[in-house]
This record gives structure tokens, sequence and C-alpha cells, in this order.
């Protein structure tokens, strides 16, 4: 476990499933109620919460733009260092402050 954030503390460990689940509250609201399954140290773990539609949305394309950056990293990685036949820390280095710029620009 490490801390991240304001006090917050990190788990890390297998993520297996995302669910995601509308609802309506008894004030007639709209809500979805997010499920995250995994494991941490051999154990299963749930987290729960609810979100309404704008968050949910919010992370929806979030997660839309990690995906893309991940695949497009990949990429880069990939042809500099295969293509290119430059070094993989210096690339490395490269990617990183690709991200970098990319958070800086959110």
């Amino acid at each position: 476990m490490t801390t991240w954030g304001e006090g917050k503390k990190a788990i890390i460990g297998g993520l297996a499933n995302i669910e995601m689940t509308s609802g309506v509250s008894e004030q007639h609201k709209g809500f979805v109620t997010v499920r995250a399954t995994g494991e941490y140290a051999g154990e299963p773990v749930i987290l729960l919460g609810q979100l309404t539609p704008d968050e949910m949305r919010a992370h929806a394309l979030a997660y839309l733009e990690a995906a893309e950056a991940a695949e497009s990293d990949a990429a880069v990685f990939a042809e500099m260092t295969e293509g290119l036949r430059l070094d993989p820390g210096a690339v490395g280095a490269f990617v990183a402050a690709l991200r970098a710029r990319r958070a800086g620009q959110a």
C-alpha cells in the first residue's frame, strides 16, 4: 500500500472488472452505481460507489482518452526503438515527457 494524493492510500492489485448500473433515486434523480472487482494479496476485493450521469460521462471520456494515449505511446515507443533503433531508456524518457505535456494541456 502506498500514499497517493492528500493522505489517500493506493492499493495495487489485480483489477478484474468494472461494472456500471443505472439507477433512479427516490427524488427521481438518475445515478450510476460503479462496481470494481479485483484482488489484493490473493483476496477478492470490491469497491462500490455512485456517480451522477455527468460525472460518469466525464469518467467515460477520461477512460477513452487514456486508452488512446496508451496505444499512441506504445506505437511511438515501438517505432523509435524497433524502427529507428534508439535507446529504450531515452525513448522511455521521451514518452514520459509526452505524457507530462498531455497532462499539462488538460
